[in-house]
C-alpha cells in the first residue's frame, strides 16, 4: 500500500473534522477511473455539480459527485448511453431520491 500524500491527508483530516469530504476533479477522477476530460465534460453538462472552489479557482466535489460519476460511468459503459440518456436518466434518479426523502420523512412524522 502507498503512503498517502500530504493532500491526502489534508483531505482526511477535512473530512475527520467536517464530516464532508472535498475531492479536486483530478482526485476524482482517479478514484472513478475516469478520464479527467471526462470528469470535466459531466460537470459541463451538468451532471455532477462541483460543491466548492477552491483557492486556486479549481472546482471541489464532494460524495454526491463521487456516486454520480460512478452511477454515470457504469449506466455509459453497460449499455451504452449518450449524454441525453444520462441527463435523462440523472434527472429521474433526482426525482427517486426526492420522494425516498419525503416518503421517509412522512413516515417518521
Amino acid at each position: 500500500m502507498n503512503n498517502p500524500t500530504s493532500s491526502e491527508i489534508v483531505e482526511s483530516a477535512e473530512f475527520i473534522a467536517t464530516g464532508i469530504a472535498s475531492y479536486s476533479a483530478e482526485v476524482l477522477a482517479e478514484i472513478t477511473g475516469t478520464d479527467l476530460e471526462a470528469v470535466l465534460f459531466y460537470q459541463e453538462q451538468g451532471l455532477i455539480k462541483p460543491c466548492e472552489s477552491d483557492t486556486s479557482g479549481g472546482a471541489g466535489y464532494d460524495a454526491t459527485a463521487l456516486r454520480t460519476l460512478r452511477r454515470l460511468e457504469m449506466v455509459k459503459e453497460s449499455c451504452g448511453m449518450n449524454v441525453q440518456g444520462l441527463k435523462l436518466l440523472q434527472t429521474l434518479m433526482e426525482e427517486v431520491e426526492r420522494l425516498r426523502a419525503e416518503l421517509h420523512r412522512a413516515h417518521t412524522s
